[in-house]
């Protein structure tokens, strides 16, 4: 029997996959926007000579001048607490730095993040939407994590996070501001240690 439903090898079902597929497509529209406001900083590659760098929002390669270039994000990485990832990305230049950290919220992020929210919506996601004030406790913490990670390996690191989140329904936006706080990750860094 013929599937219109493509086939993959994949251990994840064709709908799973797509959810993730789409969850890493709306970081990469997001980066878009701030490389070509010319606020985008991070590691860059060329996807021609495979030249890497740090750099705000560079039009061109840097080591051969070609335009096809990547963005390799914010890589953190600290040795000594065995930790190891990327930011979504760091703004510059309009107002304090701060990094960044795209999310997509659906109802199935709701209903994970925040049950009483979802509850008190029915799952209706235009209504939780409209009620979602602050970003969810385990994204700041996951924020947390990586300005600690950064703030102890670079003098020039952000002492904020900006969370942008975008509705799954509407593709409407919201932002939250999330100043650095230690004590948010110091029983992380402690287990690490």
């Amino acid at each position: 029997m013929k599937s219109d439903t493509p086939q993959t090898k994949s251990a994840v079902s064709f709908r799973l996959q797509r959810i993730f597929d789409e969850g890493h497509l709306i970081p990469t529209k997001y980066q878009g926007y701030f490389q070509e406001m010319g606020v985008l900083y991070g590691k860059w590659e060329c996807l021609w000579c495979k030249y890497v760098w740090w750099a705000l929002s560079p039009a061109e390669c840097r080591d051969c001048g070609s335009l096809l270039l990547r963005y390799a994000e914010v890589g953190l990485t600290n040795l000594d607490w065995l930790i190891s990832g990327h930011a979504d990305g760091w703004i510059k230049s309009i107002g304090p730095d701060a990094l960044i950290e795209i999310k997509s919220v659906g109802t199935g992020t709701v209903r994970i993040e925040a049950p009483t929210l979802f509850a008190e919506h029915d799952g209706n996601l235009e209504g939780i939407w409209k009620d979602l004030s602050r970003p969810f406790y385990t994204h700041v913490k996951q924020g947390q994590l990586y300005l600690r990670v950064l703030n102890a390996t670079r003098d020039d690191a952000p002492q904020s996070i900006v969370f942008l989140y975008e509705s799954k329904l509407s593709q409407d936006a919201k932002e939250f501001h999330v100043p650095y706080n230690t004590s948010i990750t110091d029983p992380i860094i402690e287990n690490c240690l």
